[in-house]
């Protein structure tokens, strides 16, 4: 994480990456939805959970995101 330069009687700021999948994110995978539950490898692999409640990971450039958090991506 970058730092900036001390601003004026503050402590320095980090800049905070967000990856581009996060928990709970919605997801399609082929033909079915799954959802988020945690990604590893600095989001090379993502781990996802079905409707059934099976778990498996896969890597990110498999899936297609459907609706980030509470919003419908376009």
């Amino acid at each position: 994480m970058p730092m900036r330069p001390r601003r004026k009687g503050h402590k320095p700021s980090v800049r905070r990456n967000r990856y581009r999948l996060q928990p709970n994110d919605l997801v399609k995978q082929t033909k079915f939805l799954c959802k988020v539950r945690d990604t590893n490898n600095y989001e090379v692999y993502i781990i996802l959970v079905n409707k059934i409640g099976k778990i498996f990971d896969i890597t990110v450039k498999k899936v297609e995101l459907v609706k980030y958090k509470r919003g419908i991506q376009f």
